[in-house]
């Protein structure tokens, strides 16, 4: 899968690191455009669908028309595109749980996450999503597994964000 992880020219490499920078709401949702190009220049680099999916996630927050919704958005289609390429992808996995949760579909962010650490089960950030996923479904022991389960993978390096602390606990 190594040659569906980088853009194949290295104009479109430095672009894909400047868009992976981007932290912002606003700002993602500004480089959107750049991003569709990058996608269609780059169309088997599972990195630069799982930024655009990143990318439009964050644009729920600020333009959800462009984002769309659900499983039929550009968002979903985005990180189902990246783990079609290549399967268990951790970020875009992560990522794309987290879009299922808030928009209500823990079960399928739940499914996706099941798939993802069956091929990949040492991946710390795959049980951030099912402690997410779990807390909002309502799966507290579940949620509480999942959070041993990363514990566990990270040993001493284990410090949760606060965002994480914020929406986990």
């Amino acid at each position: 899968y190594q040659r569906q992880l980088m853009p194949q020219s290295p104009a479109h490499f430095w672009a894909l690191l400047k868009a992976m920078s981007i932290r912002d709401d606003r700002e993602a949702t500004a480089h959107l455009p750049a991003l569709l190009q990058l996608a269609k220049d780059e169309p088997q680099c599972a990195t630069v669908w799982t930024t655009l999916g990143d990318h439009l996630y964050r644009s729920l927050w600020i333009n959800p028309e462009a984002a769309g919704v659900g499983l039929s958005s550009r968002t979903h289609r985005a990180f189902q595109r990246a783990v079609n390429l290549v399967p268990g992808h951790p970020r875009a996995t992560f990522l794309w749980s987290m879009m299922l949760t808030d928009t209500g579909n823990q079960d399928a962010a739940l499914r996706g996450l099941v798939t993802a650490s069956r091929l990949r089960p040492g991946t710390p950030e795959l049980y951030d999503g099912f402690a997410y996923a779990g807390r909002t479904a309502g799966l507290l022991e579940g949620a509480r597994r999942a959070l041993v389960r990363r514990k566990a993978l990270l040993g001493s390096q284990d410090e949760p964000s606060a965002w994480f602390a914020e929406t986990t606990y």
